[in-house]
């Protein structure tokens, strides 16, 4: 897998060069420990892992990185379709406005969160703590802290920031 700007560079081993390894457990969305990790900054959150570890009278499919748990630092893994994977809202801040200002909220309207994704049909409004609350009509597969969501209304872009979850 290429890394954005950066061109075609395997992400763990272009990060093995500048992270050092932290292992920690491997466990199932269901709290089993199945294997260990070389660190959670090398694995994202709807990544494949493909068949690392077999799991006693399971199907002994491919894995998908469903979570990390960085105070015990534990890599949570389920198959494909786990609910864990999936958010109906995220939280975005540090949200840079094309206009200068905000939209009037609340704000139904549209939002991606990956290149190339569909739009997505959200309703915006802010939270207690500031930070803007999209909650999407249909649930989102592995939205992840870090990445961005960029606003739309119509065909015009409102502006982005970046997940908190």
């Amino acid at each position: 897998m290429g890394i954005c700007f950066i061109g075609e560079v395997p992400m763990k081993e272009f990060l093995q060069k500048r992270i050092k390894p932290k292992k920690g457990k491997i466990i199932t969305s269901t709290h089993e420990v199945v294997g260990e990790h070389d660190g959670l900054a090398f694995y994202t959150i709807g990544q494949r892992i493909g068949v690392q570890f077999v799991i006693p009278d399971q199907d002994p499919g491919s894995r998908f990185v469903v979570g990390k748990n960085l105070e015990k630092n534990e890599l949570i893994v389920g198959y494909e379709n786990d609910p864990l994977l999936y958010k109906q809202k995220i939280e975005v801040n540090e949200i840079n406005w094309v206009s200068g200002h905000p939209p009037k909220f609340p704000l139904k309207c549209k939002v991606r969160l990956r290149h190339r994704q569909e739009l997505q049909d959200c309703n915006c409004e802010f939270n207690e703590r500031d930070n803007l609350l999209a909650r999407f009509t249909k649930s989102q597969r592995a939205p992840t802290p870090g990445q961005f969501a960029v606003f739309y209304l119509g065909d015009k872009c409102l502006g982005g920031g970046v997940l908190n979850i």
